[in-house]
């Protein structure tokens, strides 16, 4: 994935979105188109 390429740390950032977010309630089409999440 490029965005990963781009960011090393994108998957630490999925994790720790999802640890303070498990809900979704922050993510929006963007976050999950773009950030797969």
């Amino acid at each position: 994935e490029q965005l990963n390429q781009l960011y090393p740390k994108m998957d630490r950032f999925r994790d720790v979105c999802s640890r303070y977010d498990p809900n979704g309630v922050f993510r929006n089409h963007f976050v999950k188109e773009k950030l797969g999440f």
